[in-house]
This record gives C-alpha cells, sequence and structure tokens, in this order.
C-alpha cells in the first residue's frame, strides 16, 4: 500500500520502485530526486561515471542519469515498459 499490484506487473508497484545509491564524498548525503529512471540506465551511467565509451555498434535504450546523482536534472522523456504474458 498505497500503490497497486505488485513487482512483475504493470500497475504502479510493479513499476514504480524505490532506488537508492550511496558514493562517500560525492553524492550528497540525504539527497532526494523524484525523477524517474529505468535499469536500463544504469549501462550509460555507469559508463560515464568510469570514462568508459559506450558500444557503437549498438544503439543504447538508457540515458545516463549520472546528473541526477550530483543534485542536478535530466530532461524530460518518455519510459516504457512491455510484458509480454
Amino acid at each position: 500500500a498505497p500503490l497497486r499490484g505488485m513487482k512483475g506487473s504493470l500497475f504502479e508497484a510493479g513499476v514504480r520502485v524505490p532506488a537508492c545509491a550511496s558514493w562517500t564524498g560525492q553524492i550528497k548525503p540525504g539527497s532526494k530526486s523524484n525523477t524517474p529512471i529505468s535499469s536500463v540506465d544504469f549501462l550509460p551511467t555507469l559508463a560515464t561515471l568510469a570514462g568508459a565509451p559506450l558500444p557503437s555498434q549498438k544503439p543504447v535504450d538508457g540515458t545516463d542519469i549520472s546528473p541526477i546523482l550530483f543534485g542536478e536534472q535530466i530532461g524530460d522523456r518518455n519510459l516504457f515498459w512491455h510484458y509480454p504474458l
């Protein structure tokens, strides 16, 4: 409660779950963001933080969300979920 559904469903409780990050000296303790993110954002974000290039031969669906970690914003975007059950 108060969200409907469960993990794996398209109801709020299936796609709207909290995430947390900790990085001493980099991420301000107690900071919060309401910006929606997706697991596909992890690859471009971690690549940026590591200074590694993204694959050039295949498209990357995610967005670098590292600005959020440092208290900044990212541009609006559409997020999609597909469960072919």
